[in-house]
């Protein structure tokens, strides 16, 4: 199941190449990292990202590659790219943001639990103390049937002893009350009281070393580290290893079997790794260069795991319509559904297999998929909420399929990719079928002009997200409608559209509520326009990456924009190293990219 296939080419928005091949100790001997990204909103923008592969805890079991994803998060690519992670919103930070999130996160876990520490540590002295033993000698009076003095003692202390020992007195004083009643249960309780008290006590972590092996406190700081963050830490000793093998650390991570390579091990290797991950509480299953034989192996030998499965991915597989629905009959949960260069695949097994638990469908690189599998959809997923395509042979036609079936009331998320036989007039049907999208990407739809945009945001006011990026007859007009129009937009992207100028950008000033913004590549865009962007206090991502036109000057007033929290300047010639170190300077909290 391997990744073998060239990256597109590396575009501005791309972020470093991270196919490492790291190779943490275990006894599986496939067991390397693979390649995983994460899609930034174009059509060729991709980043890497490598598997996360943990050590094995013993009895090791054979592993498959790992990678993170966020819940809700599906794994999209498109025919020239290895394995990615969508994002709906926003493009997930780089390697940069990572490490500043990574710090900050552990220094206010370290910062709050080590405060606690000294808290603890403080009452710990007190334990020790004369009042304190004069609560402990009380408890012994009233065990031995001198009760007043006993709760005089304990009473007494209450209020000078530490966390560890207000438990035990609170305890002690109830017992006392009960003594008259029955003396030999409340010496008993008394007594069981004071060993769980004393146990509690010397449970918890005295120091900081004690702390940084303390299970709870280790549980609670790794869950602030994503999937390939805590790679490194399961390295670090026996107990942080541990902590990252509980279930709830591994709620995020999709595994992705090459089947190439489990066909070499044998039937009971693959039958272990697939109750490893089902023990684990793995939910997303992704299956690489996959045929029937392969997923009948699956299905027979990971059951369980397939039982449970929320999200399953078929990529360069060369699965039969058959194939898919003896795959989806035994994942009767999944939710999402992924197919990557499935090219066997044809309209009529989609017909047999989708079933209606579906609500986030995922088309890309199928070259049987026309539009006849939109009708399907819209016939079989009444629940669907995200669809995803990415198809060469989709036309105007297939757009009308989405208002029927019940479907158009659902859909929330459309993401046409690609599409190039789609039309102005196909999103005539479009509004009329789906008018209440949230998010809309009609990237690499080249048919697409400003007529098609001004019907959109005629109809569709209520989009958050919208994707115009390599559209290249887009113009200034269009974002003139966009202003006008679509008050309530949150993020657009605009990458490659080379038509936009200054004038555009005046426009866009005016949205309130605009806080991404990616002009990436356009190549007409100037100074003037820059000092449009400046108005915009809402700003929070911006990128003029490969925009070659815009001064140093005209940079330097990007640091009147105080909330900004990334700013991509990577190929800008007015981009110095001046300017980077200023706007550090000035932009503290922003992350900048050049």
């Amino acid at each position: 199941m391997g990744h073998g296939r060239t990256a597109p080419a590396h575009d501005a928005r791309d972020g470093p190449s991270a196919n490492t091949a790291v190779r943490p100790p275990s006894p599986h001997p496939h067991a390397t990292l693979g390649s995983w990204g994460a899609y930034k909103g174009g059509e060729d923008d991709w980043g890497s990202v490598p598997h996360v592969l943990l050590p094995p805890p013993p009895p090791a079991a054979p592993f498959p590659h790992l990678t993170s994803r966020a819940p809700g998060d599906r794994c999209t690519a498109f025919s020239a790219a290895p394995w990615r992670r969508a994002r709906t919103a926003s493009p997930p930070p780089l390697a940069a943001m990572a490490e500043v999130s990574f710090t900050k996160r552990a220094a206010a876990e370290l910062s709050r639990c080590f405060n606690g520490l000294a808290v603890r540590a403080k009452g710990g002295l007190q334990h020790e103390s004369p009042a304190t033993s004069g609560n402990n000698a009380g408890g012994n009076n009233a065990r031995r049937g001198r009760g007043g003095g006993g709760t005089g003692n304990a009473a007494a202390a209450a209020p000078t002893t530490g966390r560890g020992v207000g438990p035990a007195t609170a305890n002690a004083a109830v017992t006392t009350a009960a003594t008259p009643r029955d003396p030999a249960a409340a010496v008993a309780s008394s007594n069981n009281a004071v060993v769980v008290a004393a146990a509690a006590a010397s449970s918890r972590p005295r120091n900081a070393a004690e702390m940084l092996s303390y299970p709870e406190f280790l549980s609670r700081l790794f869950s602030h580290f994503r999937g390939r963050e805590r790679l490194p830490l399961a390295s670090v000793c026996r107990a942080w290893r541990d902590a990252l093998y509980d279930p709830r650390h591994w709620r995020d991570m999709a595994a992705s079997l090459r089947c190439r390579e489990l066909r070499l091990e044998t039937a009971d290797v693959r039958r272990r790794l697939l109750e490893s991950l089902e023990r684990r509480g793995v939910d997303a299953v992704v299956l690489v260069g996959a045929t029937d034989d392969d997923l009948a192996d699956v299905v027979s030998l990971g059951a369980a795991l397939l039982s449970r499965a929320r999200l399953v991915a078929l990529r360069c597989s060369s699965v039969s319509d058959r194939g898919l629905e003896s795959l989806l009959a035994a994942s009767p949960r999944v939710s999402s559904l992924e197919l990557f260069g499935c090219n066997e695949l044809t309209d009529a097994g989609l017909w047999a297999a989708l079933r209606p638990t579906v609500t986030s469908l995922t088309l890309a690189d199928c070259i049987n998929v026309a539009d006849e599998t939109l009708a399907a959809v819209a016939q079989l997923l009444p629940a669907l909420r995200e669809l995803n395509l990415q198809a060469y042979h989709v036309t105007d036609a297939s757009l009308a399929h989405l208002g029927g079936g019940g479907l158009g009331s659902q859909l929330v998320v459309l993401r046409l990719r690609s599409c190039w036989e789609l039309t102005n007039q196909g999103l005539v049907q479009l509004v009329q079928a789906v008018p209440q999208l949230r998010e809309l990407s009609l990237s690499g739809c080249t048919k697409i002009s400003d007529d098609g945009v001004e019907l959109l945001a005629e109809n569709m006011r209520q989009l958050r997200v919208l994707d115009l990026s390599w559209c290249p007859r887009i113009t200034d007009a269009s974002l003139e409608f966009i202003a006008c129009d679509m008050t309530q937009l949150q993020q657009l992207t605009l990458d490659r559209c080379m038509q936009i100028t200054d004038v555009g950008l005046g426009y866009l000033s005016t949205i309130p509520n605009l806080s991404v913004l990616y002009l990436r590549w356009c190549t007409q865009i100037r100074d003037y326009g820059v000092e449009h962007l400046c108005t915009m206090k809402s700003l929070r991502i911006l990128s003029l990456a490969g925009c070659p036109h815009i001064t140093t000057q005209a940079l330097t007033a990007l640091s009147q924009l105080r909330q900004l929290q990334e700013l991509e300047l990577t190929n800008c010639p007015g981009a110095t190293a001046g300017l980077v170190a200023f706007l550090h300077e000035q932009l503290p909290h922003c992350l900048v990219i050049d």
